[in-house]
């Protein structure tokens, strides 16, 4: 899983740490509970349905807080850092 990093932006790389990492197994658990559950949408892990829930409610906020940490590291055309 941390291989996908070496091929991340800086920037990604930076907005990816919003969302803590899950574990395979703790993936899998989830899928199989909604499964069980019969759910339509499975989104594993409290931290990523709640972020999900909040950017389906509020786009603009989310994208919002998405864009701010993103220029905190861009080191793009057009940035003095």
């Amino acid at each position: 899983m941390d291989e996908i990093n070496t091929y991340r932006s800086e920037e990604n790389r930076h907005l990816a740490k919003t969302i803590p990492k899950l574990s395979a197994d703790q993936v899998a658990d989830a899928i199989i509970r909604g499964v069980e559950k019969n759910q339509y949408e499975i989104i594993p892990g409290r931290v990523t349905r709640m972020a999900t829930r909040f950017e389906k409610i509020v786009p603009s906020l989310g994208r919002f807080v998405a864009d701010f940490q993103i220029r905190r590291v861009y080191k793009g055309p057009g940035n003095s850092r």
